[in-house]
């Protein structure tokens, strides 16, 4: 998963920053929101809007702030961002 991959209207990704670790800030989005390359920890790499490897994506708290309808919570408390609504 990540930005590279194909972007429907709905594609969810988790972005709740409790789900990731070694992220680094890569770049800047046109819409002003900052990019990050990181890398979902172990206990949520098989999680359905999770996966392995490095991914590049936004934060959802940051994302909450200025597109709060992009944001959703999930039934486990988590958050992920609909990237069809912020693109």
């Amino acid at each position: 998963m990540g930005l590279g991959g194909t972007l429907g209207a709905a594609y969810l990704m988790g972005s709740d920053i409790r789900l990731k670790q070694n992220i680094k800030a890569i770049g800047v989005m046109p819409n002003g929101l900052t990019l990050y390359s990181f890398e979902y920890k172990d206990e949520f790499k098989d999680h359905e809007y999770c996966g392995h490897g490095v991914h590049v994506g936004v934060m959802a708290d940051e994302v909450e702030q200025v597109y709060p309808y992009a944001v959703s919570t999930l039934d486990d408390g988590y958050k992920v961002v609909n990237y069809g609504l912020i693109l």
